[in-house]
C-alpha cells in the first residue's frame, strides 16, 4: 500500500510525501504507524496521514 503524509516545513507550510510498504505496527500510545518496505522503515504520526491507497 501507499501512505501519503504531511511534513510541516514552516508554520502553515509543508509538503505531502509518500511511502509504499506494509504497516507492521500501530502504536496507540504514541499514535504512530510503522511502515516497512525493502529500503526503509518509518514511523509516521497518525494525525499526519492524508491518504492510504491500497
Amino acid at each position: 500500500m501507499t501512505v501519503r503524509y504531511w511534513i510541516g516545513m514552516r508554520p502553515g507550510l509543508g509538503e505531502i510525501h509518500q511511502m509504499w510498504g506494509v504497516v507492521r505496527r500501530i502504536d496507540p500510545v504514541r499514535k504512530q504507524a510503522k511502515v516497512v518496505n525493502n529500503a526503509d522503515i518509518m514511523w509516521i504520526n497518525l494525525r499526519d496521514i492524508t491518504a492510504v491507497i491500497g
